[in-house]
């Protein structure tokens, strides 16, 4: 189970993995970006781990790179005004 820390306050958003396959509990941290422009993280994170898994990476390294992914959506999103409220990511990789 992974329980993002997105929504929480801070300078350093923390996601935390429990795996009933193991007692070790780990913690994915990195800076939060300031963005409007958040909306449908948790679903593009979970795609891009489930992508990850079904190309035969282990859970934690594809955790690893969905939230890199996800880091770099928010990051060139940073500015976009695409939406009056919260609006999409750009996921493209160039802006």
């Amino acid at each position: 189970m992974l329980l993002k820390g997105g929504h929480l306050e801070g300078a350093v958003a923390t996601d935390v993995l429990v795996q009933s396959s193991s007692a070790d509990v780990l913690q994915f941290s990195g800076p939060r970006v300031q963005t409007r422009n958040d909306h449908g993280t948790g679903c593009i994170l979970a795609s891009a781990i489930a992508a990850n898994l079904a190309l035969g990476r282990p859970l934690t390294e594809s955790v690893e790179i969905a939230r890199r992914f996800v880091q770099r959506c928010l990051e060139r999103s940073v500015g976009l005004d695409n939406a009056k409220g919260r609006g999409g990511m750009m996921l493209s990789a160039e802006r």
